[in-house]
């Protein structure tokens, strides 16, 4: 029975013989453009397959290649494949939507916990796992699988959620209110401005040179690390007055 898939990468290097010999060597180094990746089957041999880069005009794929075996021609293989690429802009909005949903809920989930139990635990907890599963979960968003690619987000959103739940509440309650908007005002920006332009940068770099798809998973590590060093070095602020200052 011939079946029709999406593909990832590294499942995409075994279809290689059906495509030219100059993108051959293409599908073994990471790519600087979206790509989408389709193959079939039959009877658990490839026949057929195809794939478009992300860059088009109209915010769609262009077409690369798309080769299908003679023996299986005039079947509409062609034109399964072409409708399987065609949706790959639509199959990511839906994820990512799902995934923006359920990182509201888990902010939500978050700040009320830390409400509870402190800010310090709900922030180390998040930061464990973003340390612990930036490979896995980045891995799972690299499979071709949508269900896969949707729990590796939702991992992320976890972590982002636990640590977004409980950030405004604590830069709130670690800084004195004399000088509150000053202080939170530059450190928060700055970092974010400075840190995270530059990560993108960062972890394309590190993808080239690596050659390395999940590379970008130590950056995630060590940044939890450094936060983690930071929560333990504030301390617990739930409760705190901000460091009020007795008027004159």
């Amino acid at each position: 029975m011939v079946s029709v898939r999406p593909l990832s990468q590294a499942e995409a290097q075994a279809y290689a013989p059906l495509t030219f010999p100059a993108y051959r060597e293409a599908l073994t180094r990471p790519t600087d453009r979206p790509t989408v990746y389709v193959g079939a089957m039959d009877e658990g041999e490839p026949i057929a397959f195809g794939f478009a880069v992300g860059g088009a005009p109209d915010g769609g794929f262009e077409l690369v290649s798309l080769y299908v075996s003679p023996l299986h021609r005039r079947h509409g293989l062609g034109g399964a494949m072409l409708a399987t690429i065609e949706d790959a802009p639509g199959r990511a909005l839906e994820i990512n939507s799902l995934s923006m949903a359920a990182l509201l809920v888990f902010t939500l989930a978050a700040g009320r916990l830390s409400d509870r139990i402190g800010r310090r635990p709900v922030l180390l907890g998040g930061l464990a796992i973003g340390f612990l599963g930036a490979w896995p979960l980045l891995s799972l968003m690299h499979h071709a699988d949508a269900t896969f690619v949707i729990l590796g987000q939702l991992g992320f959103a976890v972590a982002i959620g636990a640590f977004l739940g409980c950030q405004p509440a604590t830069m709130v309650e670690a800084v004195p209110r004399a000088v509150r908007c000053t202080a939170i005002a530059l450190g928060y920006n700055l970092c974010l401005g400075v840190v995270g332009g530059l990560t993108p940068l960062a972890a394309a770099w590190l993808v080239r040179r690596t050659h390395d798809d999940l590379a970008p998973a130590f950056l995630v590590m060590a940044a939890a690390v450094l936060s983690a060093l930071a929560v333990r070095a504030l301390g617990e602020t739930r409760g705190r007055d901000g460091g009020a200052v007795s008027g004159g």
